[in-house]
């Protein structure tokens, strides 16, 4: 006989145990355990741990405890030995949970439509059983469909019948999938008529599990984000997710709870750190279904969510529901969500409208970070917050690699400007914006010998003489300007008397060598043609013949000897300021134009009144002085002063007209507008007159801002190119020309150009890539820390109306400068300083022991080599080109000081450039059109009157895309991006975004320049202090991360401000305790009272106001707290003070009344009622008794007891 194998036994906490590991719900009953398997609220399953059994009260089937356990493939730890059998040494681990939803998932069925039944579902019954099992297994088909219609509609029931399954005890069951897994189940408990009783997570369900929802057949994407094509919308509630999908065609994710949501963002904030820049770029964006919960659960773990995804550099979106009196749903008690809406009936037109707008204004719904959200704990008081719009590092290149990649870029382009000149292809354009230290002038040193050798001619054109000397010394001829310098090749001994000359016969300054007018320009002359065998020319003989005694001081070489040979050498090097249209040719044709540094493209002229009554006095008093040297000579021969004379005799009626049409427009506030047309028809005019004359006789002379100042011929041979290019426009009642630089503009339309530099401008970009042109990055490793302070701006010093400065306003930045400059100093690091001139030489005369005049006396290399030594710099001079601080640290104590008429100018610039080539665009392409209509059939004249307008309209429409003019509309506290944080700025921000983007690009490219002065990418370690200025916003583009850190201890006026207010609010608290202490109840006068009696400073209208370690009240005068102030501490003090006074103070009952209050209805609801409480125990008379009483009715709606 086979002996029966012993019963295994279990202790009652070991089943217990178990069952809580996969989420049944069980009941203790004396030694038996009821366990509800199905979640269906009925504890049907008995179970006997100390006899090892249980038996199913709805089945009548039992079984043993260990078989059981092993079907829902579960093991308790540690379980009793069977009866005679050896306890095993170790305990045994737990199964795989998630295999129980799985089984139950398989075994439950789809209702795909009306009329599905189960597979297989009548097998093995009899006809009774069969009728039996129908009508059961209908109704339960019928009332899940009854519930989904109810919820979604009837238009995609089938669609989401197919989506969710029927259990077999007849519940709606929904899938939560993990790694595409069934990993839980969602049980949905619901009565024959459809309505939802209950929802609770099946036994061993996994909670990370979510379900993916398709978007309905036939079902197209309604437009939700601008330029955003690819939405996932992600929510908590199945249904709530599926009323989102099938109106908007976007498909969806449940998370199945609140938590779930926060979950969900961290697994895939945690996925995007192993994608790149641009699959982060392209994911889809995250639209957050948010329950709009009274409890405002829902609220803020979906902020969280979405700040954790954007955190991330994903994009995440914020959308909840309008509230019930903004015509958004009613909802239930507990609050209202997205799915609210079908099932009350509101068409998906509505939900999208609703969706569409919630996402708009999302971030103003969103509510403020939770405290145990540390990335926005760090900056509690800094003008700081985690990123609506996060932005990745662009990526960054070893430095190594970034110099082979210049080098090969730069090789590239001279193989292009190679087949260019042997007439293979095109003249190639290209920009390239490379990292500072990177070697893009030792890229360009290295070919000058391969150039030169291979007579190709090029001409590099470098910032300042420092750059051209480097290139000479790697073999580049250096064309100098004209200079008063003897020995030297480019020696002109008449330079100021030519100047002078120039000025009174109106000549064009280079021209006077070789016109004339010089002593030494016609001896070279005379030279000149003894070499060539060859007579003078009549006016250089007559010269001499007129002057004798000058010949034999003359000098016969001369700067045009250096000018030609210049000409004669294959590679030149010249500054920036001094290159002109002669430079960019040789004697072997044109040449490769490279420029180290960039240019300044365009220029402005700005003419007021004022200004045109000069220039029409200055042309009436050249007439009278040609008419006089004509009559005193009879210069016959002389046909430019006779041609001049009949161009200014007809200009001079035409100033005038356009003087009095700019009279006659009002002052516009700072703001540009476009010039009316009868001024530009004028200015036209004058152009058609003095095309030839009004630029060739004047010296130009330019103010500090580029402004062209008192040359009236000059200026208006700029206006009129303003005119017929569309950019003549009136600013403040001033007349505004912007036109372009001749020798550039000439030089990029007909010969290879390469431009190389840290930052590029947007004119300059704007520029090349209208010409089809290239604008290439090389990013290297800067390898540096970008600190920024961001509490401060430190504006630009004060002056007065004279223009003096305010010393003793300017005197403590000065200080901070020299204090910074000790106080960021690291062992490690030589340290350096940047900041406004003011400043930046008052804090070098503070250092050097000069005095500030005594510093202005010094010449330039004198000053700078004074500056380098003490490492203080300033804008305009020291962010650019020099390697002087090479390894240091550095201090950006603020940014350029450019008066807002300049920044108005360089829009305008801009904006001119972009309007003037879009013109273009639409000319060329009216052209090309014309072209190919007409080639073959040429047009009668009303045919090409009709292609002509047909042209103009292109052109005009090209124009019509206007950028924004000039406005003097400025926003406070604006806040930029800087990457993975947005940042407030602390000075007003230009309103129009078009105009706030070029200023921006405009100041960060000052500010990258001044950090590539420290070659971070050579000098590993090194850290960029930002002290104040506007945010950096392309740090990002460059691969700098920002960090924030407070570096300057002194407090800012905002600071001083919370401090003075967290003192109010804690002198408050001290008044209450007074208060208590007293027996009195806690009223705004009780309060006013004991602040009166022990005195406060209610200086700056924060009151009351003293030190938090200080009981001392000196003789600071007695005030009573502000209402506000009073009125904050109640709410964030009063519940800690309550419980107090709820056992010790008068009126207990009603502050007992008031906690419970809080507790029931919210802290707002209890403010309110006390507030109200407040106003009866203030009143005069009163019946103390009959008081509390209407108290405790105004706080809890208790009625007053009877008498």
């Amino acid at each position: 006989m086979i002996a029966r194998r012993p019963i295994r036994t279990f202790t009652q906490g070991q089943v217990t145990q178990a069952l809580d590991s996969v989420n049944i719900p069980y009941q203790i009953a004396g030694c038996q355990v009821n366990a509800d398997l199905a979640g269906a609220g009925h504890f049907h399953l008995k179970i006997t741990p100390s006899r090892g059994l249980y038996l199913d009260a709805a089945t009548g089937k039992g079984g043993t405890i260990a078989r059981f356990l092993d079907s829902l493939h579960l093991t308790p730890i540690n379980p009793r030995p069977p009866v005679g059998a050896t306890a095993p040494a170790g305990g045994q681990q737990q199964a795989n949970n998630s295999l129980f939803p799985q089984k139950l998932w398989s075994s439950s069925w789809t209702c795909i439509n009306a009329q599905d039944m189960p597979a297989g579902w009548d097998k093995g019954l009899n006809a009774s059983q069969k009728g039996r099992a129908r009508q059961k297994l209908e109704q339960q088909r019928t009332t899940v469909r009854t519930y989904l219609a109810a919820r979604l509609g009837l238009a995609h029931l089938d669609h989401w019948s197919t989506q969710v399954r029927i259990s077999s005890d007849g519940l709606l069951i929904l899938p939560m999938k993990k790694n595409g897994q069934i990993v839980g189940i969602q049980r949905v408990f619901l009565r024959e008529n459809g309505d939802k009783t209950d929802r609770k997570f099946a036994a061993g369900t996994n909670t990370a599990g979510v379900a993916i929802l398709p978007v309905p057949a036939g079902i197209q994407p309604v437009p939700l984000i601008r330029d955003c094509h690819q939405i996932t919308f992600v929510g908590e509630g199945w249904e709530t997710v599926a009323s989102a999908v099938q109106s908007a065609g976007y498909p969806g994710i449940v998370t199945y709870s609140a938590g779930g949501i926060v979950k969900w963002a961290q697994v895939q904030a945690e996925k995007a750190k192993s994608l790149s820049a641009e699959q982060v770029a392209a994911a889809s964006a995250a639209v957050v279904l948010v329950d709009r919960d009274e409890s405002q659960t829902g609220q803020k773990v979906s902020a969280k969510a979405v700040r954790i995804l954007r955190a991330a550099g994903l994009k995440a979106h914020y959308a909840i529901p309008p509230a019930p009196e903004d015509r958004g749903p009613k909802g239930g008690p507990k609050g209202t969500d997205w799915g609210d809406y079908p099932k009350e009936g509101m068409s998906k037109d509505v939900l999208t409208a609703h969706l569409s707008l919630a996402i708009a204004s999302g971030d103003q719904e969103m509510p403020k970070p939770e405290p145990d959200e540390t990335v926005a704990e760090a900056f509690s008081l800094m003008p700081v917050r985690p990123a609506e719009s996060p932005r990745n590092l662009a990526p960054v290149s070893a430095i190594e690699d970034a110099r082979r990649s210049v080098q090969s870029s730069i090789a590239a382009f001279i193989d292009k400007a190679k087949k260019w000149r042997n007439d293979d292809g095109p003249a190639p354009t290209i920009a390239e914006e490379i990292t500072t230290g990177t070697g893009k002038s030792h890229a360009i040193r290295q070919l000058l010998g391969q150039l030169s050798a291979n007579k190709i001619p090029v001409v590099i054109i470098a910032k300042d003489k420092a750059a051209c000397s480097e290139y000479e010394k790697a073999g580049a001829f250096w064309r100098h300007g004209r200079e008063d310098l003897p020995g030297a090749d480019w020696h002109c001994p008449t330079m100021s008397e030519g100047i002078q000359i120039s000025e009174k016969e109106h000549h064009w300054g280079p021209t006077i060598c070789a016109s004339g007018h010089c002593a030494h320009g016609n001896k070279r002359a005379m030279r000149i043609a003894k070499e060539k065998n060859s007579e003078p020319s009549a006016h250089v003989v007559q010269f001499f013949m007129d002057r004798p005694e000058l010949l034999p001081s003359a000098i016969d070489r001369c700067w045009l000897d250096h000018m030609a040979a210049a000409r004669q050498r294959h590679v030149i090097t010249c500054t920036s300021q001094g290159f002109g249209p002669g430079d960019a040719e040789s004697e072997n044709g044109k040449r490769i134009v490279i420029y180290d540094e960039s240019a300044d493209w365009t220029h402005s002229h700005l003419a007021n009144l004022a200004t045109f009554g000069g220039y029409i006095e200055s042309i009436q008093r050249m007439v009278s002085e040609i008419e006089a040297e004509s009559l005193l000579h009879d210069n016959d021969d002389d046909d430019d002063a006779l041609d001049g004379l009949a161009c200014l005799q007809q200009i001079l009626p035409l100033m005038v007209g356009l003087a009095e049409a700019l009279g006659k427009n009002p002052a516009t506030h700072g703001a540009a507008v476009d010039a009316p047309a009868a001024l530009i028809d004028m200015a036209k005019q004058i152009g058609d007159l003095s095309d030839k004359h009004t630029q060739s006789w004047e010296k130009p002379s330019w103010s500090r801002w580029t402004t062209l100042v008192g040359v009236p011929l000059r200026a208006a041979h700029e206006i009129i190119i303003a005119a017929k290019t569309g950019s003549l426009s009136i600013m403040d009642g001033r007349l505004l020309a912007v036109y372009q630089s001749t020798a550039l503009s000439d030089v990029i339309n007909s010969q290879p150009f390469l431009l190389a530099d840290a930052t590029i401008h947007p004119t300059i970009k704007s520029v090349i890539e209208h010409h089809g042109g290239e604008v290439n990055k090389v990013i290297a490793d800067q390898q540096l820390r970008w600190i920024s302070d961001p509490r401060r701006f430190r504006a630009a010093p004060q002056r007065d109306n004279r223009g003096k400065l305010d010393e003793a306003g300017i005197a403590q930045q000065v200080q901070g400068i020299v204090e910074a400059l000790t106080d960021r100093k690291r062992v490690t690091h030589k340290i350096a300083i940047i900041a406004q001139r003011p400043k930046a030489i008052r804090a070098l005369a503070l250092v050097s022991g000069k005095t500030v005049q005594e510093l202005k006396d010094l010449d330039k290399v004198e000053l700078w080599d004074l500056s380098i030594q003490h490492a203080i710099g300033w804008w305009g001079w020291h962010e650019k080109a020099h390697d002087h601080w090479s390894g240091f640290d550095l201090i950006i104590w603020d940014q350029p000081a450019i008066p807002r008429p300049v920044l108005a100018q360089k829009w305008e610039e801009f904006r001119a450039i972009l309007l003037a080539q879009r013109a273009e665009r639409a000319e060329r392409a009216a052209m090309d059109e014309f072209e190919a209509t007409w080639l073959d059939d040429p047009p009668d004249g009303r045919a090409f009157s009709n292609a002509d307008q047909q042209k103009q309209g292109q052109q005009n429409r090209a124009v019509d895309i206007i950028l924004p003019h000039w406005t003097d509309d400025w926003e406070q506290g604006a806040w930029v991006n800087v990457g993975n944080f947005d940042q407030q700025s602390r000075a007003a921000l230009h309103k129009t975004p078009e105009i706030r983007e070029f200023i921006q690009n405009v100041m960060d490219g000052y500010r990258l320049q001044a950090a590539g002065r420290v070659r971070g990418v050579n000098h590993p370690g090194c850290i960029v202090y930002q002290m104040g200025g506007t945010p950096v916003a392309s740090l990002p583009e460059h691969g700098i991360q920002i960090e924030f850190l407070v570096l300057d201890e002194a407090q800012t006026d905002d600071e001083r401000k919370y401090a003075e207010h967290e003192a109010a609010l804690h002198q408050c608290t001290h008044s209450a305790q007074r208060v208590i202490a007293k027996g009195q109840t806690i009223t705004r006068k009780n309060l006013e009272v004991d602040c009166r009696d022990m005195g406060t400073n209610g200086r700056l209208g924060v009151c009351p106001m003293v030190p938090k370690d200080s009981m001392d009240r000196g003789t600071n005068p007695k005030t009573a707290p502000r209402h506000d102030t009073y009125s904050e501490w109640l709410e964030k003090f009063a519940p800690v003070l309550s419980h107090h006074l709820e056992r010790t103070g008068r009126h207990a009952r009603v502050v007992a009344e008031l906690q419970a209050a809080a507790e029931k209805f919210g802290q707002e609801s209890s403010r309110d009622a006390l507030e109200v409480t407040e106003n009866l125990w203030n009143m005069k008379d009163f019946d103390e008794d009959k008081v509390e009483a209407e108290a405790r009715q105004n706080i809890m709606g208790i009625p007053q007891p009877s008498d």
